[in-house]
């Protein structure tokens, strides 16, 4: 089910990522439920970890702050189903993430870049037209700049 990761990616100084991010294929999943992303991508460190779900190659939605480490998942399912239909005049799916702190000592702010770090890893960027994907990036999909 993983179609992207940062694993092999490392910081400008040549040392490697404090956090890994990885990119699945929700449909492939075991026991799935009720709501099944059609794209998944987890963030995960010792400070912080977080999803961000999408029901479509193009979504809208936000990102937030969660309050429940021990199911924010479910949390961002939830708010991204509501957000499908809230939004299907305009954007026919859905998109929603959520991050946790498992350090009190970063703040917010530090949690949420990290988070945001993450998901860009695995996130091509659009170059001039083009499809790029950043260098040690594990890719088994095909171009996605979302």
């Amino acid at each position: 089910a993983c179609m992207r990761t940062n694993w092999y990616q490392y910081e400008n100084d040549s040392s490697p990522k404090g956090y890994a991010a990885f990119k699945l294929d929700s449909n492939k999943l075991a026991g799935g439920g009720p709501t099944v992303p059609y794209r998944e991508i987890f963030v995960f460190s010792n400070d912080v970890e977080g999803i961000h779900a999408r029901s479509g190659p193009v979504a809208r939605g936000g990102l937030r702050f969660s309050d429940r480490p021990e199911d924010y998942r479910t949390e961002v399912l939830g708010l991204m189903k509501t957000q499908t239909v809230k939004n299907s005049p305009i954007v026919p799916v859905g998109a929603k993430g959520a991050f946790v702190r498992k350090n009190a000592d970063i703040s917010p702010a530090e949690a949420y870049a990290i988070f945001i770090r993450g998901l860009l890893d695995v996130t091509d960027n659009l170059v001039e037209g083009a499809s790029v994907t950043l260098p040690h990036t594990v890719a088994y999909d095909d171009p996605d700049t979302y």
